[in-house]
Formats: C-alpha cells, sequence, structure tokens
C-alpha cells in the first residue's frame, strides 16, 4: 500500500464480534489493552502505528505467528 501510495484506517475500536472491530468482547473499556484483548488487526494496526516512525516495515506473516504466541500465554 505504502509503495502504491494507498492510504489505510481502522473503522472500529469496538470489541464486537466483526472483522473491522480492533478489540476482543469483553476488553478493557478504559483502555490500556494487552495483546490478549487485541484481535488480530487491532493488534497489527497498533504495531504500525507504534512503529511508524521507526522506520522498520512489519512482516504481516510473522506479525501473525508472533500475535498467536503472545496470546497463547
Amino acid at each position: 500500500m505504502e509503495q502504491n501510495e494507498i492510504s489505510w484506517c481502522k473503522w472500529s475500536i469496538a470489541d464486537k464480534v466483526e472483522t473491522c472491530s480492533a478489540l476482543k468482547p469483553g476488553a478493557n473499556a478504559k483502555g490500556n489493552w494487552q495483546n490478549s484483548e487485541l484481535s488480530l488487526t487491532g493488534a497489527y494496526v497498533r504495531q504500525l502505528i507504534r512503529e511508524t516512525n521507526s522506520g522498520k516495515k512489519p512482516d504481516v506473516l510473522q506479525f501473525e505467528e508472533d500475535y498467536k504466541k503472545s496470546i497463547d500465554k
């Protein structure tokens, strides 16, 4: 997307069972979420935001593997 200058956004921070939701049902309403409270896309978008200025480009497949490991703990 970056190469083709396509912008993106995360549409929902809700905890509904929807693909657009960043949170899993029952996530803390006050924030400070752990990875286990974020949906896969919610965790990925949080990582993208945190790495925006680092110059590091996340590997999507590696991210998904790491995410799954973090919530299995």
